[in-house]
């Protein structure tokens, strides 16, 4: 797990399946390896122009989940090869839906300990 001050919230670690539409109807596919409330990191080899809107579809455990994300980083990073992306549009119901997702994990967590 990795953490920057400059975080709204703290990142922990995700395993969900990603994916999206590119140009041309190519379907690019990832994983999310580290999220927080305000974004996440997907794990990929493809690579994604920053700043551009990205719709994306997250295979949530009750099902799929979309929402529009905007990548911030593209690259090799400590975490791996992947993208940081910021969310920036879902819909309410699955907005409280990501939000109680995340704060399972952060109960699972101080559980374990």
């Amino acid at each position: 797990m990795t953490t920057s001050a400059h975080r709204r919230s703290l990142r922990v670690e995700c395993a969900l399946p990603v994916r999206w539409v590119r140009r041309r109807h190519q379907v690019q596919a990832g994983h999310i390896k580290l999220c927080n409330l305000h974004g996440m990191f997907i794990e990929t080899a493809h690579h994604v122009e920053l700043n551009y809107i990205v719709d994306l579809t997250i295979a949530m455990p009750w099902g799929p989940m979309a929402c529009i994300v905007v990548p911030r980083f593209c690259g090799d990073s400590l975490d791996g090869h992947g993208l940081g992306v910021e969310l920036r549009v879902m819909d309410g119901g699955d907005r409280e839906l990501w939000n109680s997702h995340y704060r399972r994990i952060l109960d699972h967590r101080a559980i374990r300990g």
